[in-house]
């Protein structure tokens, strides 16, 4: 396998990550052994000027390219080698964040490095590490000895991390299958360089490597739901009259899940927006009314990309937590659309313990906006619109 760079990014560059400023030191080339296959990955080394660091990694996967940041954490329950050396997938651990589960346990080389690597690293050198997993989160645990680092990583945009250090593109593979064009072939952009220092910071948590074998990669979304509404239809809607004013295609991409729905923008007699989504993350046959709101104390989408999840939300429901991170990508649009289509969306789901209704914010780098979301009380609200 060859060590080059299958990058445009280089030694030297500077970009802004996560609103912090880094240098890119060095880069490593890294592999695991699985079932006698080799998987490689690329490992920039990223230093600030106050001595902090973090890694950008690039891999090759299934579905396209993946750019993933990782950062070191203290966790609140500190772990020993002794602890984490015996570790078997299924296994509980505890990083004082409740319980999580091994769900892969492998061992990674240090292939070649070119520039700075990170302190004590060296070519040759191999480190065991597992992963482990609760919800829509995910730690990383590398050992070598009895030294033990925790780290958790997020996945970034590839459009943001070209934008970060100056590039006209890196390679990308997430959310590139939807269409970015629009129906006269247009080609929809959002600009990089406007981007960069906003929406590297919009990271979500998502799934890194839910197994060992090298070839598992993130799945493709299931087939899209054939669309039950049109545009120009009325009907009656959790007892209110509606009208039909715009369809959209919406990819959404949780952690470890990708789905397809339709997003029907409509309006009741008195002109009052809302939206109809057609198929959930729970299946196809799931309908949700979301009705936009502006909370007392908006958030900003800076504030809104550094939550995390478990943390508070004071927006509508004193105590709501964000319970869900997503991204998502508009795809085909027809009428009056919510979102341009190409337009890609961070957003967060926030719920009251045992409530039926959330608080959704979705946001790129210059809006955010807020919606209540429950089910509907029809159980195929199509039915209403014949």
């Amino acid at each position: 396998m060859s060590h080059a760079n299958p990058t445009p990014l280089r030694v030297g560059m500077t970009g802004n990550l996560v609103g912090k400023d880094y240098r890119i030191a060095g880069r490593i080339v890294m592999s695991m052994d699985e079932a006698g296959e080799t998987y490689y990955w690329n490992e920039f080394n990223l230093v600030r000027g106050d001595g902090e660091c973090a890694t950008l990694v690039y891999e090759e996967a299934e579905g396209g390219p993946v750019w993933r940041l990782f950062t070191l954490i203290d966790p609140a329950i500190p772990l020993a080698a002794t602890d984490v050396a015996g570790k078997r997938v299924g296994d509980p651990v505890d990083f004082g964040e409740g319980t999580f589960r091994v769900t892969c346990v492998d061992e990674s080389r240090v292939c070649a490095i070119e520039g700075e690597a990170p302190e004590g690293v060296e070519r040759g050198d191999i480190a065991h590490y597992f992963n482990a997993e609760a919800g829509n989160q995910m730690f990383v645990v590398s050992w070598t000895g009895d030294e033990v680092e925790i780290y958790r990583g997020v996945t970034l945009p590839a459009r943001a991390v070209a934008g970060a250090f100056g590039v006209s593109a890196v390679p990308s593979g997430a959310l590139s299958h939807l269409s970015e064009a629009d129906d006269s072939g247009n080609k929809q952009t959002s600009g990089t360089g406007a981007i960069a220092a906003v929406i590297i910071a919009l990271v979500l948590i998502v799934k890194l490597r839910s197994g060992c074998t090298p070839t598992e990669r993130v799945e493709r979304p299931p087939k899209l739901p054939p669309a039950q509404l049109s545009v120009g239809r009325q009907g009656k809607l959790n007892a209110s009259q509606y009208r039909i004013t715009g369809h959209a295609v919406v990819e959404v991409a949780h952690v470890g899940q990708r789905y397809l729905r339709h997003e029907y923008s409509v309006v009741d007699e008195g002109g009052n927006e809302a939206f109809l989504w057609q198929g959930t993350e729970q299946g196809a046959g799931e309908w949700m009314l979301a009705t936009p709101f502006t909370p007392p104390q908006p958030l900003t989408p800076a504030d809104a990309g550094a939550l995390q999840l478990g943390h508070a939300v004071a927006l509508d429901d004193a105590g709501a937590r964000v319970t869900e991170l997503f991204l998502s990508r508009i795809g085909k649009v027809e009428g009056a659309a919510n979102w341009p289509a190409g337009t890609e969306l961070y957003g967060f789901t926030a719920r009251l313990p045992k409530a039926n209704e959330m608080t959704v914010a979705l946001w790129n780098e210059t809006a955010i906006k807020f919606y209540r979301a429950a089910p509907t009380t029809e159980k195929n609200p199509a039915k209403s619109f014949r």
